[in-house]
């Protein structure tokens, strides 16, 4: 099975956990950053893809915060796909970023995030933030 990397960034603001969502490219479904593996390791990878795709910089967690399947066109197949997400601290918010004109990003509470996405599994890996934060 396939496998890409991913970050949930969170900040406390006012005593409250937000997690940042992004669109995918198509603009139709709120996500979280994720990738292919890099040569320098899951970690990296995830806190590389949250760079490009929301603009974010900040602390990795060393343990993730659980694994997920989905379904993702690979090769032109309909394949699953294993996705280890990790919590990412938010220290900095870029104006600019790679993927900043093909991507809206957003900061929602922790129950706002898990309404947003669209598959249980992700809500209930964005639930776990909160032993984390």
């Amino acid at each position: 099975m396939p496998k890409q990397f991913g970050a949930v960034p969170f900040r406390v603001r006012k005593g409250k956990i937000e997690v940042m969502l992004v669109t995918a490219r198509d603009g139709n479904r709120w996500l979280v950053p994720k990738g292919w593996p890099m040569k320098r390791g899951p970690r990296y990878t995830a806190r590389k893809e949250a760079q490009q795709e929301s603009g974010v910089k900040g602390s990795i967690g060393r343990k993730p915060l659980g694994v997920m399947t989905f379904r993702k066109k690979v090769h032109g197949r309909r394949r699953k796909v294993a996705l280890r997400l990790y919590p990412l601290s938010v220290k900095k918010r870029a104006k600019r970023f790679p993927e900043g004109k093909q991507r809206t990003r957003r900061w929602f509470s922790v129950k706002g995030a898990i309404a947003h996405c669209n598959d249980p599994a992700l809500g209930r890996l964005l639930g776990k933030i909160k032993k984390v934060a």
